[in-house]
């Protein structure tokens, strides 16, 4: 895993300081997992001052960490950036030396030539998220472009605030049908596409693709077993092809990650479900309760 949260200070009342003692806090947390390591975080360009853009921009460069940013998600992101800098958030992140470092950027949707240019000329990742921006509103990536231009995209399923089951079969899948419509074209985006981006593409995304990605010697032994009894993939003529469009959670057997299961007999053997969803509820009342939102008599009822 890489794990970065997304900081901003553009809100009143959040202090520069306490934002880095957060990156701090992760940092250190990353270095005692056996599998996570750390990214800076930046939410969206304009979340932050210039100010703590600067400092992510040391922490992520200077520290070796590199950097997890949302970039050109939406159109009213990439207007306001403009309209306050006078460079789209693209090229305020090359301006500012962000791309010195390695950058993994999500949904780059609304980019012009040479946004598109400069992320292929430094080496920046994109995650694609297709269920999230379809959530939103927010538009197409445009994978064509990226990929004629050698940009390294993984898929991703983005977060619960804009994407209400993180299902990355569903995202998969998607990827592949949103091109097609967006197109007009049923050779938009392959199976075969889909699946690279959300295997070794990934992993080269995030700058790990000598370490992931991929069933090789001398890679992580990361394994996902599909239920070939499923009614669903009882019949295989293309295996790329079933586990793309066929396969959902519910075919998903085993899963190794580094040599170790985590998922046996379609069970996360990690965790007690039932005890995660328990603390899961307890989290949402809260959550509900602090912001102002809540039905106390549906509350109850939780």
């Amino acid at each position: 895993g890489v794990v970065a949260f997304g900081a901003g200070d553009a809100r009143p009342g959040v202090e520069k300081a306490a934002v880095i003692r957060e990156h701090e806090a992760l940092e250190k947390a990353a270095a005692a997992s056996r599998l996570c390591r750390f990214r800076v975080g930046i939410t969206v360009v304009a979340a932050q001052s210039p100010e703590l853009f600067d400092q992510s921009v040391r922490m992520a460069v200077d520290g070796g960490h590199g950097a997890h940013i949302h970039l050109h998600e939406v159109r009213e992101e990439a207007a306001g950036v403009r309209a306050r800098h006078g460079l789209s958030a693209v090229e305020y992140c090359a301006d500012r030396g962000l791309f010195d470092a390695p950058v993994l950027a999500a949904h780059c949707v609304w980019n012009s030539r040479r946004d598109l240019a400069l992320l292929a000329d430094h080496g920046v990742g994109v995650a694609h998220n297709p269920v999230a921006n379809m959530v939103l509103g927010s538009g197409v990536c445009p994978l064509p472009e990226l990929g004629a231009l050698g940009v390294d995209v993984g898929i991703g399923v983005d977060g619960a605030a804009s994407n209400d089951r993180q299902d990355m079969t569903e995202a998969v899948k998607t990827a592949v049908l949103l091109q097609r419509v967006h197109h007009l074209r049923a050779s938009a985006l392959s199976a075969r596409d889909a699946f690279r981006m959300a295997t070794i593409g990934g992993a080269r995304a995030l700058n790990m693709g000598a370490e992931v990605g991929s069933l090789e010697p001398g890679k992580a032994a990361d394994v996902v077993v599909f239920d070939g009894e499923s009614p669903a993939l009882a019949n295989v003529h293309d295996p790329v092809q079933s586990v793309v469009y066929c396969a959902g959670p519910r075919e998903v057997k085993e899963v190794w990650v580094d040599g170790r299961p985590v998922v046996v007999g379609g069970e996360v053997t990690s965790v007690r479900t039932a005890d995660a969803v328990a603390r899961s509820r307890k989290a949402a009342v809260s959550l509900v309760r602090r912001a102002g939102l809540a039905d106390l008599s549906l509350l109850a009822r939780v």
